[in-house]
């Protein structure tokens, strides 16, 4: 198996054209969609996968995309723009259901978008809301055409499992999920054995 571990801009070792802490990444260019941050990390991922696919010791034909927490919203978003992908793990994932997930969960970043607004009078709470709208995994999921496994924790208060849910039950493609009664935003060894169980049943065994 080959593993590919990278950071979109701004996270980790990407750092070199987005400056600043990670913390506000998510209000910055919300002003207009073609501008938000999450643009440029959505086509980062893509360009990982084109990474990939340019490397002649890679199966093309069977490419996994796996993220927790702000990495399974990417995952999410990854398997809808880039029909590539062949499986889609998505756990205790983010970037979903943005309008909810503010209401249930955001207090922190509540306190950042409320700055966000304040900075210019011409900023409301809808236009930010339209904005992200476009980058919320809810409004994409329909274009993911791969089979997709979730988990959650029933317990999560940072990505609440409703929220997790509305982008995964608009799924058409074949899925599956497992919930941990007593988890919160973090999962445990038993979820990851299943995970790579079926990438197994997936991709090794129907490479014999």
């Amino acid at each position: 198996a080959i593993i590919l571990s990278f950071n979109i801009r701004g996270h980790g070792d990407s750092t070199q054209d987005v400056p600043g802490d990670p913390k506000d990444f998510w209000v910055r260019g919300l002003d207009d969609a073609k501008d938000y941050y999450y643009r440029g990390a959505y086509l980062d991922c893509v360009r990982a996968v084109d990474y990939l696919c340019s490397r002649e010791d890679v199966n093309t034909e069977q490419i996994a995309v796996w993220g927790g927490s702000q990495g399974g919203g990417l995952a999410f978003a990854t398997a809808a723009l880039d029909a590539r992908i062949d499986l889609c793990v998505a756990d205790i994932p983010w970037l979903c259901d943005w309008k909810n997930y503010l209401e249930l969960a955001g207090k922190n970043d509540d306190e950042e978008i409320k700055a966000w607004l304040r900075a210019k009078e011409r900023r409301t709470a809808e236009g930010t809301l339209k904005t992200l709208s476009y980058f919320d995994t809810m409004n994409l999921a329909e274009w993911i055409k791969c089979p997709t496994l979730m988990g959650v924790g029933l317990q999560d208060s940072i990505c609440p499992p409703s929220t997790s849910f509305a982008t995964f039950n608009r799924i058409t493609a074949p899925r599956d999920f497992r919930i941990y009664e007593d988890r919160g935003h973090g999962l445990s060894w038993d979820h990851y054995q299943w995970v790579i169980s079926e990438m197994e049943e997936r991709f090794v065994t129907q490479s014999r």
